[in-house]
C-alpha cells in the first residue's frame, strides 16, 4: 500500500514538472520569436541608413559638381580689364607704397625689454678706410648722443652653473678674534643657494619636467 502511495505521488510530481517544462518551453518559444522579430526591424533599420547615406553622398557630390560648374561659368564670364603701360605702371607704384606702410604685414616688433642689453660698436672692415682719418656720418640728437644706425639681433646663452668659493679671511684686532659670517644658504649644511632651487622648482612644477630627466639636462 505505501509503495502504489509513493508511486502515485512521484508520478503527480512528474506530472507537474512536464507541465512547467512545457510552460516554460513555451516562453522560450515566445522569446526567441520576439528576438527575431527584433532582429528583422534592426536589418530593416540598418538598410534604411545605408540607403538614406547613400542618398545624401550622392547629393553632396551633385551640389560639388554644380558649385564647380558655377564657379566655372562665372570664371569664363568675368573678363578681366586689359591696362595700359601707364595704368600698369601707376599700380604698381601704389602696391609698393602699400607694401612700405604695411612693413611686416602690419605687425610690430616687440622690443623685449626684459632682456639684458649690449652694446657693440661695428666698424667698416674695408683694407683702405682708416678710423682716425674717416669722419663720422651720424647726426647728433637733441641730448647730444649721436643718431645711430643700429641692427639688434637676439643671443640665447645656455644656462649654467658656476662654484663660488668664498675665502673666509680671519683677523685678531685688540685681542679679539673677527670671521667673516658666511654667505646664506637655502638649508642647513648645504652648498646649494636659492637661485639653485629656484630654477629646480621651476623645471619641476612650471615646465613639468620628471626628476631624471632633470638631472641629465644638469649634466649636459
Amino acid at each position: 500500500m505505501i509503495k502504489d502511495e509513493i508511486i502515485a505521488s512521484l508520478l503527480d510530481r512528474l506530472k507537474d514538472t512536464n507541465s512547467q517544462v512545457s510552460a516554460l518551453t513555451g516562453r522560450v518559444n515566445e522569446l526567441l520569436a520576439k528576438v527575431a522579430e527584433l532582429t528583422a526591424i534592426i536589418k530593416a533599420l540598418q538598410e534604411e541608413k545605408g540607403a538614406k547615406e547613400k542618398t545624401l553622398r550622392k547629393a553632396n557630390n551633385t551640389i560639388k559638381g554644380l558649385g564647380k560648374l558655377l564657379e566655372k561659368e562665372n570664371e569664363q564670364q568675368v573678363e578681366k580689364p586689359q591696362l595700359t603701360d601707364e595704368e600698369k605702371k601707376v599700380l604698381d607704384e601704389a602696391r609698393s607704397i602699400r607694401r612700405k606702410a604695411r612693413g611686416n604685414n602690419g605687425a610690430k616688433r616687440d622690443v623685449h625689454e626684459e632682456c639684458e642689453v649690449e652694446y657693440k660698436d661695428v666698424y667698416p672692415d674695408a683694407p683702405s678706410f682708416d678710423k682716425l682719418k674717416a669722419h663720422p656720418l651720424e647726426k647728433m640728437k637733441g641730448d647730444g648722443t649721436p643718431d645711430y644706425q643700429t641692427c639688434t639681433r637676439y643671443v640665447y646663452v645656455p644656462g649654467h652653473f658656476k662654484k663660488v668659493i668664498y675665502r673666509l679671511h680671519r683677523f685678531t684686532q685688540d685681542g679679539k678674534v673677527f670671521e667673516p659670517k658666511t654667505p646664506p644658504a637655502v638649508f642647513m649644511n648645504s652648498n646649494y643657494t636659492s637661485s639653485f632651487v629656484a630654477g629646480l622648482l621651476q623645471l619641476r612644477y612650471m615646465y613639468a619636467m620628471p626628476v631624471e630627466r632633470i638631472i641629465h639636462y644638469f649634466e649636459d
